[in-house]
């Protein structure tokens, strides 16, 4: 029997519920045996562990402070670092998870749902390859166009998200997110968007090793018109401004289907670099659709 591959999540008190409803799709639909191991962010209650346990078949709880004790100490040399891991949960995801996996990792978000059998989705397509990320609807990024090469020093992938990742962590670069979070030039739209920061740096890694997308037909972002769902939709992720579609989309039927029924093949393409002309335009369409 082939072992299962590890594929973390990081989850707090307030996701649990979500987590109960997505995460289960993730296991039944993977042609590739999954385990999860989940990163308490450090609000997780005993009840919330026990639940999740119970329902999610063979998986592990990583508690904060285990996560301390095997983190910290590598973060000696890396200051900025430790303090954002200390202001934000979101750091768990950026800085503890690939630190602790040893080899490629594998990750998914606790509010992406699966809705059919599906192989490929964790596997790297091609030697040269060491991210894939999946798309989202616009460059979600800590970043002003200005600081966007050839303008700043920054170079980031089109629109990438990181609800679902895949990562060589041979090709993680734990200096590289200390210069990130060091740059006095993104201080100040850091401080106004720190809900993006780790989506900022995963993309700005990704391009410098070499990142893939996965098709944005196949797995989608749940927006208010869901004018992207199709027939061709393999996984839904609920972002938090729009997880009140969630209750749209009934419960997938465990029992009548599995992982090896006409599994779709997830399919991966080159990313795309981002330019400050993208971003300006980007800010602009938001600012007319906010007045």
């Amino acid at each position: 029997m082939p072992s299962k591959r590890i594929v973390r999540t990081l989850i707090g008190h307030n996701q649990v519920e979500v987590g109960l409803r997505c995460l289960p799709s993730l296991i039944h639909f993977s042609s590739e045996p999954v385990k999860l191991l989940l990163h308490d962010d450090g609000t997780l209650t005993d009840d919330d562990c026990e639940k999740l346990i119970a329902r999610l078949s063979g998986a592990d709880i990583l508690s904060r402070d285990e996560a301390d004790a095997t983190v910290v100490p590598l973060l000696k040399r890396h200051p900025k670092c430790r303090a954002y891991r200390q202001r934000h949960p979101l750091a768990l995801k950026l800085i503890d998870m690939p630190l602790i996996q040893s080899e490629e990792l594998a990750y998914c978000d606790s509010d992406v749902l699966f809705l059919k059998p599906h192989m490929g989705l964790f596997s790297m397509p091609e030697p040269k390859t060491a991210a894939i990320f999946m798309q989202d609807i616009q460059d979600a990024y800590s970043l002003r166009p200005w600081h966007i090469y050839p303008m700043g020093k920054v170079r980031v992938p089109r629109r990438v998200n990181a609800g679902l990742i895949l990562f060589k962590s041979s090709a993680y670069d734990l200096d590289f997110v200390e210069w990130m979070l060091n740059r006095e030039q993104l201080s100040e739209v850091f401080q106004k968007r720190p809900h993006w920061i780790e989506q900022t740096c995963w993309a700005a890694l990704g391009w410098r090793v070499g990142c893939r997308v996965w098709s944005e037909r196949q797995i989608i972002i749940a927006t208010p018109s869901m004018k992207d769902f199709s027939d061709e939709t393999v996984a839904i992720h609920f972002v938090a401004a729009c997880r009140g579609k969630l209750s749209d989309f009934s419960a997938p039927s465990y029992s009548s289907s599995s992982a090896s029924d006409a599994a779709t093949e997830i399919r991966s393409g080159p990313a795309r670099i981002s330019s400050p002309l993208r971003m300006f335009g980007q800010d602009l369409l938001n600012k007319l659709r906010l007045n």
